[in-house]
């Protein structure tokens, strides 16, 4: 690698410098650097549990006042799993889409000319955000179920599963949102996008199906079990797990897969524009 005369470093030696894993490093810096998204990720791994606590909570008050009431054991994880997804994919939108529309996103590119390293660098960012997020929700809370709900020997290899699949759905959830706020440019665009994909959609789709005849139902039913949310809950249900087996959890998760890539692909589209 060589520098200009005197010992000064020119562009040219700057961007040999932008490795992938350089960029990566300052990409999650970035992320999780005060003033970024540090306090929206803190408080979507409270809000997720707060109420996975409380969900277990619940759930072994109910088994302790009906003996015959048996909820899964990973119950009260998969709920603040399912609220890590919303919440955390509404912080991570926003951020994506603060970055394009404010120019920082330009600005990086002007850094890091390469715009598929960079890219891929934010995203690389974003799984590991999302990954580390979806193991501490999980495992806290699963360990307050396992002090109040005693495991099973036969429980635990049910709980890594779900606990595996979970954190890869978060994940998911994390890149659709991460490519639906770069898609977007603008924050509230951002959080209407999400608000309505996981949660709008698929309600208001099974709301209309119960006033529909039944074969329009079956299609809005079906159209609804197709949006995130409802795979990612299906993904991580301990009950699909147990009584259809493996791959009624896997499905759903490449249903999520697709849904990531469509939405990155998006992104990219967006992005060549600009």
């Amino acid at each position: 690698m060589s520098a200009a005369p005197g010992g000064r470093r020119t562009a040219r030696d700057d961007r040999r410098r932008q490795t992938l894993g350089a960029v990566a490093r300052a990409e999650l810096a970035r992320l999780i650097a005060r003033g970024g998204l540090l306090g929206g990720l803190v408080t979507a791994v409270a809000v997720a549990l707060l109420l996975g606590w409380a969900m277990t909570g619940l759930l072994a008050l109910g088994e302790a006042e009906t003996p015959e009431f048996a909820a899964p054991t990973t119950a009260g994880a998969e709920a603040a799993l399912s609220v890590l997804a919303v919440v955390l994919a509404v912080v991570l939108a926003v951020g994506a889409a603060r970055d394009t529309g404010t120019g920082l996103l330009e600005s990086s590119l002007a850094l890091v000319p390469r715009r598929g390293r960079l890219l891929t660098a934010r995203w690389l960012g974003v799984v590991l955000v999302a990954a580390v997020a979806a193991i501490v929700v999980f495992v806290v809370v699963q360990l307050l179920g396992v002090v109040l709900r005693p495991l099973a020997s036969t429980d635990i290899g049910t709980v890594l599963a779900v606990g595996v699949i979970g954190v890869a759905g978060i994940v998911l959830i994390a890149l659709i949102a991460a490519g639906a706020g770069t898609a977007s440019g603008r924050p509230v665009v951002a959080i209407l996008v999400v608000g309505v994909l996981l949660l709008v959609v698929p309600v208001a789709f099974s709301i209309v199906a119960v006033s529909v005849p039944s074969w329009l139902a079956d299609v809005l039913t079906t159209l609804a079990d197709a949006t995130p949310m409802p795979l990612f809950t299906a993904a991580v249900n301990a009950t699909n797990l147990t009584v259809s087996g493996p791959g009624a959890c896997l499905l759903p998760l490449l249903g999520l897969a697709a849904w990531s890539a469509v939405a990155l692909l998006l992104a990219v589209l967006a992005l060549r524009r600009r």
